[in-house]
Order: structure tokens, then sequence, then C-alpha cells
């Protein structure tokens, strides 16, 4: 059984920094190990002292992008260290590397600028011009490379100035910025997703003569997009296709061709202005596997969909992997780092989850849909749990009017657990306040409003992304949620159901036979003055009648409906200061809260906090238990 892989880091020499007299001069460094699971070294992090130049040669030049004009943080060195350790994870899990890669981290006085970068490439050796990074030649091809290095280390890192985040993610991004999902999309570059600009002849339209092993899987024959590149690793392209072959677009968001980031909606590898993940999707860790490297795709994606108008019935679960990574141990959670056991990523698709999903490890997902009108629905007696640290059962984290039912048993119960999150996120890239930087349901937010009331987009130079701000206007044209129907159970330790501030649901309806642990939390607000905007409240129903697939029939009472509400339902003037949602958090959601039927009883544990309460003559509340 493969277990948890702790997060392992050990500083070389004890007195912090080591001084290596092979080099030219002196040269004082913090070397900072990165191990696998097995206990074997895969990484090594030179942090460099204040002060210090990455190249002897530079010594005295004064020039500050060549020395380190400040220290990285503890804080800093942590978060960096846990990207590096999700990379070790995927890539290293049972068997140590020819040698150990080394990264130069370097703190980079530009502000909000970060890059990762080689100083040389190297032939394949197989007759063909197709060149690797060196961390690609050690780690993809068991080819030793340090004798042959120009410099000592193996990939440099910058990373500029900037307002970073530095906390645990889940399968989002918890706050702009967040240092840890930066280190992980440059480290992917230093990998191989890259285009060889070390090439004199590099043309973003063209192939270099010296392409990189990821450029020569390349065209830009597309026949629905001609002109547009296309990556046509047979992995990713199997992944993409949900089982068929459909090549992966590249970006071309910066009103330029680019080779080395992908063009999937809101990814982490991407180049898009809006990104809502914190770790690759499955089609981009496939594209690796296209370019060399061995990588256990189930022991991180349960299933993936990216395809449209798809009805599933899912019988793949998401469990621990067998010590060779050939086979799930059913009923054993799957502990590795930000697994998710199934990923809706297309629009349209109706899926009906009938295995169990186990993703237990540190911000792990049970269950993330990204499309537009999704329909989801927890099968009775399947359990979905994400009770790691930050999991999310079940989230919904962008596209409109998706509907959700839950029949069966959602946990998130571990530190910052959220059962059932429906939460656009933030945007990785929000400066100040994620009101005016982020997407939001009804595509509500400013750079909507920036892009169709200024020239913006009558310059040809931004016609990328205006054409991505387009496309993001008709993803998010209504809630994010039209409706969730509960009879099944969910419990989760910061909250039961949570909705984002940027994140419209139409109803919850709450019906007979449903269990819920945990608050009930509403942080939608919406800051518009749209009058096409139907309603800015969520209905919040108890006691409505269930039809056979445990969805409410609108306007009939059950009256065999018993229920306790045993903990907070927080909207409307809560008060957030404990809540843990101290960036987003507003206390403006709006909750109609409504008895439809039965019997209702509310603990006098609970706190309620919402605009409207009110109850129907067919239904009785019987005070606080």
């Amino acid at each position: 059984m493969k277990k948890l892989s702790k997060t392992i880091f050990a500083i070389i020499a004890a007195v912090g920094f080591f001084i290596n007299p092979a080099l030219p001069r002196a040269w004082a460094y913090e070397p900072v190990l990165v191990y696998n699971p097995a206990g074997q070294p895969v990484f090594q992090y030179n942090y460099f002292a204040e002060g210090e130049y990455y190249d002897p040669d530079d010594a005295g030049s004064g020039d500050p992008d060549e020395y380190a004009y400040r220290a990285f943080s503890a804080a800093e060195k942590n978060a960096l260290q846990r990207a590096g350790q999700y990379w070790v994870d995927i890539l290293s899990p049972r068997k140590a590397p020819v040698e150990t890669v080394i990264f130069n981290i370097m703190p980079d006085i530009e502000p909000g600028n970060a890059a990762a970068g080689v100083l040389q490439w190297f032939d394949l050796g197989d007759g063909t011009t197709r060149f690797v990074t060196p961390p690609e030649a050690v780690l993809a091809f068991g080819r030793p490379v340090r004798s042959e290095l120009d410099a000592y280390f193996h990939a440099f890192m910058k990373i500029g100035v900037n307002r970073y985040n530095f906390d645990l993610n889940g399968q989002q991004n918890v706050m702009p910025w967040n240092l840890e999902t930066l280190m992980i999309h440059e480290i992917g570059h230093a990998l191989g997703i890259n285009d060889n600009d070390n090439d004199d002849d590099d043309d973003p339209d063209t192939l270099p003569a010296q392409p990189s092993l990821f450029e020569t899987q390349m065209n830009d024959d597309n026949p629905d997009d001609p002109g547009r590149w296309y990556f046509y690793g047979p992995k990713a392209m199997n992944v993409y296709g949900d089982g068929h072959n459909r090549p992966l677009p590249m970006e071309d968001s910066d009103h330029e061709q680019e080779k080395s980031h992908f063009g999937l909606r809101n990814t982490l590898m991407t180049h898009r202005f809006f990104r809502n993940y914190a770790t690759f999707v499955e089609a981009e860790l496939a594209a690796l596997i296209d370019i060399g490297y061995e990588i256990d795709l189930r022991d991180h994606f349960g299933r993936s969909v990216y395809t449209e108008d798809n009805f599933i019935a899912n019988n793949q679960g998401f469990f621990a992997r067998n010590e060779a990574g050939t086979a799930y141990l059913e009923g054993q959670p799957n502990l590795t780092p930000y697994g998710l056991g199934l990923h809706v990523f297309g629009d349209g698709n109706t899926v009906y989850q009938n295995a169990d999903i186990l993703a237990d490890g540190p911000g792990g997902g049970g269950i993330r849909s990204d499309g537009v009108e999704n329909t989801i629905i927890v099968n009775p007696g399947v359990k979905v749990t994400a009770n790691g640290a930050r999991g999310s059962g079940l989230l919904v984290a962008y596209g409109h009017d998706s509907t959700v039912v839950n029949r069966g048993t959602i946990q998130a119960t571990g530190p910052d657990g959220d059962a059932v999150r429906f939460d656009i996120g933030v945007n990785f890239f929000d400066y100040e306040d994620f009101d005016k930087n982020g997407y939001g349901s009804f595509a509500q937010y400013s750079y909507f409003d920036f892009a169709s009331s200024s020239s913006f987009c009558g310059d040809p130079d931004n016609d990328g992304l205006c054409a991505e701000f387009e496309n993001a206007t008709d993803d998010l044209d209504g809630p994010l949620v039209a409706s969730f129907d509960v009879t099944g159970s969910i419990t989760g330790s910061r909250s039961a159901i949570y909705i984002g501030g940027n994140s419209h649901v139409g109803e919850i309806n709450i019906l007979n036979g449903a269990s819920i642990q945990g608050r009930i939390i509403n942080d939608y607000y919406y800051s518009g003055e749209d009058d096409q905007v139907p309603s800015k409240s969520t209905y919040l129903n108890f006691g409505l009648a269930a039809d056979a697939d445990g969805q409410a029939i609108t306007g009939t009472p059950d009256p065999n409906f018993r229920f306790t509400i045993k903990d907070d339902i927080l909207g409307y003037g809560a008060d957030n200061t404990e809540l843990g949602y101290e960036y987003r958090y507003t206390g403006r959601g709006l909750f109609d809260v409504a008895l439809a039927g039965g019997q209702t009883i509310v603990s006098s544990q609970a706190t309620i906090k919402v605009n409207n309460f009110t109850v129907a003559s067919e239904a009785a509340l019987l005070g606080q238990a």
C-alpha cells in the first residue's frame, strides 16, 4: 500500500549555509533536500544568502537581477518546498533518480514576476533533433547530466516581489498569489513543458531548428482551428478526449502563439487571466507522460471527463494504490495530496457516481465540476470523502446552472474541511479585492465591465484576453448552481455547505432522510445593479417532497419530513470573525429560509442569521431542542 508521503526536508549543513569550495569563489547558500516516500532525495533547493551572486562570474557587477537582494523567509521556503514535494510524489514516488536535481531558487527584484529557466538543453541522442531540459534528462530518461552542465545546477527559479500567500491549498487557491501554486507552475516548465527558447531560431509561429521534445509533439494544422498550436501527445490526447484522441489546445490568450502553456479553461498551466486551480489537471499531467515521465495518473485522479454532453454511470472509485502502482486497494483511503476522485471539466454532462471516492489526502477533493449545466448525482449507498486538511467533498468551481443531487454520504472532516462547496474561488492573480479582480456568477465583476466599456478590446493586442472575457461571460451567465437536493448525509468540519462570495446558488432543498452536520454558510454577495439578475437570494427549503430520483417537487410539501437544524445557518448579518473566512467572508449572503412541510426542530446550539425565515401552514417549527 502506498502511504501518505510526509513532507520531509533536510538542511544539509548543520550551520545552515554551505560553502562550495569547488566553485571559483566561496559561495554561500542553504541547500535543502526534498525526499520521496522511500526517503531518497530527488530535489535539492539552493537558497542563497542575502547579497550572494547566483553566478560567481557576475560577482561585484551590482546588477540586482544577478544577486539575492534579500533572503527568503521561513514561510516562503515552506511553501516553495511543498511545491517540490507535490512534484516528487508524482514523478519519483518509489525510486531515487540517477542524480539529485538541483534548483537555484532566486529572489527577483522585479515586482510580480516569476520565471523558470534552464541554461542548456540536451540532445536525446537517439538520432533525432529532440532536446530535453536537464531535469527532464535526469527524471524522465535516467541520464545523469551534472558533469555536462555549464553551471552546477539543473534549473533556476526567479520569484519576484509580491504579496504572496503561504497557506496550504485545497482544490482551489485559498488566497491570491499562493506561492506553492506559483512554484508548481514554474517547476512544470523546468520539467519540460517548455519551448527551446535558447534556440536562436525560436519563433512562436514556427518550430525551432532544435525543438524541445514537448514542441515536437505539436502542430498548427488542426482543421477545426487552423493556425493555432495543438499538442498531439498520445497519452494527453487520450485523456483529453475521454478515451478518444483529441489534441490539447495551446495558449493564445496573449494574441501570440505560445508553445509553453496549455490553453485549457482556467487551469494552472495556462497563461489565462483567470485561474482557479491549485495544481495540474489530469490532461496536463498526461502530457508529461508523453515527454518521457512515468506517472501513475490513477493515484492522483480517479476519472476525468473533458468532453461534452455525456450521460455517464461512473463505476470508477478512488482509493489507495498498491505498492506497484497498478491497482486500487478498494476501501482504503487515498492519502495522496490534492488527489481528486472525479473531475467533470466539460459542459452539459450528467454523471451518476456509483462507486465510493475516498480522497483523504491534504487538499483532496471527492468530486469537482467546472462545466456549464452539468448534473452530478451521488447515488444511495455511495460514500464520497475528502477528510484531509482543506478537503472538499464535492466542489462546483465554475460554470452556470449546474444541478447537484446528494443521495449518498459526503464528508470533509479534516481541518478546514468543506463537505459541499459551491465556489468559483479566488483568482490566482487577484491583487487587492476578489470582488474586482475575479470572475463571478452572472459575469458580474469589474473586468467584464472594463472590457466592454473601454477601448481595451478594440486593440488587436488584447484580442486573446478579450476572447477569454467573452467566453467567461457566456460560461457564467446565471447562478453557479441552479439547485442542490439532499436526501443523503453531509458532514463538514468547517462547513457542511459553503457558498462562495462570488458564486450564486438558486436553491438548496433539504428533503426527508437528509442528515447535515456542520454549518451552512452563504457568502454570496452580488455587487452589481443588473436588472436581469432574477434574485440575489439563495432559497433554503426544508420539507418539500422528493421524487423517485431524490429531487425536490416544487410546491409540494412532505408531511412526513422530520429534521433537526443542529448547526449554524449563516447568511446576512453573520459575524465572520471566527469562521476562518477572513479574506472572503462578507456576512452579506442572502438566505431565504422556508419550512415547507413536516416538522423541523432548531437546536439551541444553532445560530441562524438570514434575511427571511418563513413557516408554511403545512409545516411546523417545534422550537429549540
